[in-house]
């Protein structure tokens, strides 16, 4: 499983374990079960460019989306 988020604020709030700095796929892991983690950006251009580069990279049967673009305040 590819789990793919916007920014890394958003890896550190979910991930129990190494958290990506760029499109690279690290090994992490999220709610007990491995995955391999990557960033993708925000925005169509940045984040189709880099979701392809990550999926290139780790071929993942799966892969899923985590975060809204750096919205997640844990403050609020």
């Amino acid at each position: 499983m590819l789990l793919l988020f916007p920014t890394a604020a958003e890896a550190r709030a979910l991930l129990a374990g190494p958290v990506p700095r760029d499109e690279t796929p690290v090994r992490s892991r999220a709610g007990g079960i491995r995955v391999q983690a990557a960033l993708c950006g925000f925005g169509p251009a940045a984040a189709g460019v880099l979701a392809t580069l990550a999926l290139q990279a780790a071929r993942p049967r799966r892969c899923l989306l985590a975060g809204l673009a750096g919205t997640y305040r844990p403050d609020l």
